[in-house]
């Protein structure tokens, strides 16, 4: 078996495997609240696939990396750098309001915003592998510090970046969130590229 992995940036061709494995990455958390409000019969897919393509969107595949093993397509990742203008929703009640309070600890950051392998490809390093790429982006545009957020209860995530070098400094609890169990936390995890040792 070719394990040999590589990398690419994401083309309109990866659109429904982006999807696929956003679907996967936060334990789905992202195409869950998109599923719930479609009408029957109606293709959530469809719905990511255009969000994919717009190039406001945080998802865009302009802001993606495909991986792959053996040339085959394995995971992904979709980062941001985190702008000092985004706004926190007003209402108390909005569901997306933790995570945007919690980014503004990491304001100037490249935040990466999503992960995933697909199962068949996972247990071959190509998330660490990812993270790497993910710091190399980071050098070249000379941005020092990198971010995640990650739920209390992604332990494999948790595990990757610690591994990394990465540490928790802030939380958010979680009031009504539906992917998730109520008062749980999201965790802001940070990277600094100029603290790191060699070879991170």
């Amino acid at each position: 078996m070719n394990d040999t992995i590589s990398f690419r940036p994401a083309a309109p061709e990866d659109d429904r495997l982006l999807a696929q494995l956003l679907d996967i990455s936060n334990a789905g958390a992202d195409c869950r609240e998109i599923k719930k409000t479609l009408p029957p019969g109606a293709d959530w897919i469809e719905v990511v696939t255009s969000r994919i393509a717009d190039p406001a969107n945080e998802v865009h595949r302009g802001n993606a990396v495909i991986a792959l093993a053996g040339g085959e397509p394995a995971g992904m990742m979709i980062m941001n750098p985190l702008a000092q203008d985004v706004p926190v929703p007003s209402d108390p009640n909005d569901i997306n309001r933790a995570f945007y309070q919690l980014r503004l600890h990491a304001t100037g950051s490249l935040y990466l915003r999503n992960i995933a392998v697909l199962p068949q490809m996972r247990r071959r390093g190509i998330a660490h592998a990812l993270l790497q790429v993910f710091h190399e982006i980071a050098r070249t545009a000379e941005v020092p510090v990198l971010s995640a957020i990650v739920h209390e209860d992604n332990a494999p995530m948790i595990a990757l970046l610690t591994s990394a070098g990465y540490a928790n400094h802030h939380y958010e609890v979680l009031d009504n969130y539906p992917a998730y169990r109520p008062d749980s936390r999201i965790l802001l995890f940070e990277f600094n590229l100029n603290k790191a040792r060699p070879g991170a």
